[in-house]
């Protein structure tokens, strides 16, 4: 369900095109099982938005912000820009926002967008969606 587009956020997701199922998969695993307020795109963007400005503004009022990397990860454009941004709040409010690379399945450390090869990643794995919601969760906690 949509929220207020003023609120915060605890977790912003950012993704590739090809990639919207599994951060609707993670964006519903933090929700359910952490009631964390998650910010994904295809949720929140309405038709007529300016949504340069809106995702501007939510990453800024995020929390965290997880990046899905894939094998898409180096031809999404907005990917590229939003982790540009995500990278530059990280570094101007170092305490108050993380940036947390999560790398799909089939991703590999090579994969990892500009300006996250020194952060610490996350790797989706055995454990699935749960499991990197646990793990993203734990930072906020």
């Amino acid at each position: 369900m949509p929220r207020s587009r003023e609120a915060g956020w605890d977790v912003f997701v950012a993704h590739a095109g090809p990639d919207l199922l599994a951060a609707k998969s993670l964006s519903d695993a933090l929700a359910d099982r952490h009631q964390l307020r998650c910010y994904l795109d295809a949720d929140q963007l309405r038709e007529g938005d300016q949504w340069p400005v809106l995702l501007k503004r939510a990453l800024a009022r995020s929390r965290v912000i997880a990046v899905l990397v894939s094998k898409s990860s180096d031809r999404a454009f907005y990917l590229q820009e939003e982790v540009a941004i995500a990278i530059a709040l990280h570094r101007s409010k170092a305490t108050a926002i993380q940036v947390v690379p999560v790398l799909l399945t089939a991703a590999r450390q090579r994969d990892l967008p500009y300006g996250t090869f020194g952060l610490h990643s996350v790797r989706q794995g055995r454990d699935g969606w749960p499991g990197v919601a646990d793990r993203i969760a734990s930072i906020i906690a």
